[in-house]
């Protein structure tokens, strides 16, 4: 059985049109009928029924189509390990993590630990944090890094890190009265931390304008522009303060949450302990 049989299955199925099975697949429409054709003949039964030039998935077209599916995974997850094994790499770790994680401090650790750990093949899958939980249940990731606790897994906190108020440059001088007058407050950018903050922004500046920003890149793009600023993790803004893009401006008014990273697993395999002690001690500073 040719997997390209199975693959255009898949797509006339989903459609139930050949004309778009064959744009969708850089196919011949002929091509596409072909494989149906073949398809067919290898498993003895008629998967589509064909009404003038509409086609329609038979009840045994229905009742394929999740061992298709099965067999289409398995097909390319072997493809992989293989190609993955050509390459040099023995084992494999999936990571599912918080788009913040990914961006603000996977690629620093990651470069460390490839270069220490280089015949484990790391895939990173990136995720809302809400959604990690599911990951991990499912098998698609066997480690977490979210900004909340996960549940129904093992789960700690490897990164307490101190929330700021991060501003436009040159704010630094300004008074918060001022600084809440002149700018908008980004908010909902974090899962856990603004229904604390925000009740009590809005009783002591009053008449604090907000605007909802639930990506953390397009907020940091926004305070850069001036166009507003934010309550977020020091980790997330720390690159930005540096290069004077951001201003990390003195807040007294009541004391600040912190935000966590959690780390969280189902399985503690070796490979998962390895990445989760690396990436501990790559964030205590120890090398």
């Amino acid at each position: 059985m040719d997997m390209k049989w199975i693959e255009t299955f898949l797509v006339a199925a989903k459609y139930e049109n050949f004309r778009k099975t064959s744009e969708l697949l850089f196919l011949s429409q002929p091509t596409v009928t072909a494989h149906i054709k073949h398809l067919e003949q290898e498993l003895g039964a008629s998967f589509f029924k064909r009404s003038g030039r509409h086609v329609y998935l038979t009840e045994a077209g229905r009742r394929f189509v999740p061992h298709a599916e099965k067999l289409a995974e398995s097909y390319y997850d072997g493809v992989q390990t293989l190609e993955s094994f050509k390459q040099g790499f023995q084992r494999k770790i999936t990571v599912a993590v918080a788009p913040y994680i990914a961006s603000a401090i996977l690629p620093r650790f990651l470069s460390s630990f490839l270069h220490r750990y280089p015949k484990i093949e790391v895939m990173i899958n990136v995720v809302k944090s809400m959604e990690i939980s599911g990951e991990l249940e499912s098998g698609r990731a066997d480690v977490g890094l979210s900004r909340m606790p996960v549940s129904h897994a093992i789960c700690k906190s490897i990164l307490q890190d101190s929330v700021i108020l991060a501003a436009p440059p040159s704010s630094e001088n300004e008074s918060l009265f001022s600084l809440f007058q002149q700018h908008r407050l980004l908010i909902n950018n974090h899962p856990l931390y603004w229904e604390e903050i925000l009740p009590s922004i809005q009783q002591t500046y009053k008449g604090v304008k907000t605007m909802v920003v639930n990506q953390v890149e397009i907020t940091k793009r926004f305070i850069e522009e001036g166009l507003g600023m934010s309550f977020l993790p020091f980790s997330v803004v720390e690159r930005e303060v540096k290069k004077g893009k951001i201003d990390a401006v003195h807040f007294s008014t009541f004391p600040l949450p912190v935000s966590n990273i959690y780390v969280a697993y189902r399985r503690e395999t070796e490979d998962v302990l390895t990445f989760i002690d690396t990436l501990q001690q790559f964030i205590n500073g120890v090398d």
